[in-house]
C-alpha cells in the first residue's frame, strides 16, 4: 500500500507537470512570431513531446513495479530457505544471505528514482524553454520589490496554479543562487526508502536476537502504521 500510494502521487504529480507543458506549448504556439522572438520562447526542434512523456513515465511506473516486486520476491524465498531447507538443499541459504536481499530492497528503489532522472530532465528542459522568458521578468520584478517584500506582492496578485508554479520556481532559482547546497536533487521515495533502510538496520541489531517469524511481525507492523504517508516529490 505504502508503495501504491508512492506511485500514484508521482504519476499524478509528474502528469500533472507534463499537461501544463502541452497547454504551454498550445498557447505559445498561437503567439505571434515576432513576439516568440522578442520574449525568446523556444518550441522548434524539441525531442520528447508531452505524449513521448506520457509513454516514457508509464514505461518506468511499470519497471518500478516489477523491480519492486522481484527484490521482494528475493527477500521471501530467502526467507522461506532459511525456515525449510529441503527448498534448496543443493544451495542452503543462511541470515547473511537474507541481508543482502534486504540490502537490495533500498538498492532498487535507488536504482528505479535514477531512472526517473532522463525524464525528469526533459520535462524540466522542455518547461524551462518556455517559462524562462516569463521567470526573467518575474525574477526582475522582485529584485526591484525588494526580495521578501516583491514575493508577498507578487502573491497577492496570482490566483492560478500555473502563476503560482511559476512564482515558486523563481524564488527556488533565486535561494538556489545564494545557497548551492540548496539546490540538491530531492529523492523521489524517501518514505519507502526510510522505511527500507530501517528494516535492514533492525535486521542487523535483531536478525539474530528474534526468530524470523517474529522479526518479521514487529517489522510488518511497522510498515503497516506508515502505510498513508506520501512522499511529497513537489516539496
Amino acid at each position: 500500500p505504502k508503495l501504491k500510494t508512492s506511485i500514484n502521487f508521482l504519476q499524478r504529480s509528474i502528469s500533472a507537470a507534463i499537461d501544463g507543458l502541452e497547454t504551454l506549448h498550445k498557447k505559445s504556439s498561437n503567439l505571434p512570431d515576432d513576439l516568440k522572438s522578442q520574449m525568446g520562447v523556444k518550441l522548434n526542434g524539441e525531442d520528447g513531446g508531452p505524449d513521448d512523456l506520457r509513454i516514457l513515465l508509464n514505461d518506468l511506473i511499470g519497471h518500478l513495479i516489477r523491480a519492486d516486486t522481484r527484490a521482494w520476491n528475493r527477500v521471501i524465498d530467502t526467507h522461506a530457505d532459511i525456515l525449510d531447507p529441503s527448498r534448496a538443499p543443493k544451495a542452503p541459504k543462511s541470515l547473511s544471505d537474507l541481508k543482502t536481499e534486504i540490502d537490495g530492497l533500498t538498492n532498487s528503489l535507488k536504482e528505479s528514482e535514477r531512472s526517473f532522472e532522463p525524464l525528469l530532465t526533459e520535462l524540466g528542459s522542455s518547461l524551462g524553454k518556455l517559462l524562462s522568458p516569463m521567470m526573467m521578468i518575474i525574477e526582475g520584478m522582485m529584485k526591484v520589490g525588494g526580495g521578501e517584500m516583491g514575493v508577498d506582492k507578487l502573491s497577492g496578485m496570482v490566483d492560478n496554479l500555473m502563476g503560482k508554479v511559476l512564482l515558486k520556481m523563481v524564488t527556488n532559482k533565486m535561494e538556489e543562487g545564494k545557497d548551492e547546497k540548496k539546490a540538491a536533487q530531492h529523492a523521489l521515495f524517501k518514505g519507502l526508502s526510510g522505511l527500507t533502510e530501517k528494516l535492514t538496520k533492525d535486521f542487523y541489531v535483531l536478525g539474530r536476537k528474534l526468530n524470523l517469524p517474529d522479526f518479521w511481525k514487529g517489522e510488518l507492523s511497522r510498515f503497516e502504521d506508515a502505510n498513508g504517508e506520501t512522499d511529497d516529490v513537489l516539496e
